[in-house]
């Protein structure tokens, strides 16, 4: 099992240290999860283009949003991984 940020993005763990004498100490340590860009983007609304017919591959495809929308997707990373279209 891989750590995901998004489920869980800190974890605590209680480390116990017991030596020869049976001394024994406890600590706690914090770890956080660092994001990496691996969540989908999810298109919040329907979008409609139109390109000619007869357009050649990579011609660009005039979008048309029906809902004023500052990004075009989103994605559930954080901020340094999120991607808008």
């Amino acid at each position: 099992m891989s750590p995901d940020r998004e489920e869980t993005p800190v974890f605590t763990l209680r480390v116990l240290s017991l030596d020869s004498a049976n001394n024994t100490t406890v600590c706690e340590v914090t770890v956080e999860v660092l994001d990496v860009n691996d969540e989908i983007a999810i298109f919040q609304h329907t979008y409609q283009g139109i390109i000619n017919e007869n357009a050649s591959s990579g011609t660009p495809v005039t979008v048309y949003v029906l809902v004023a929308s500052v990004a075009l997707a989103l994605t559930m990373d954080s901020r340094d991984n999120r991607e808008s279209l």
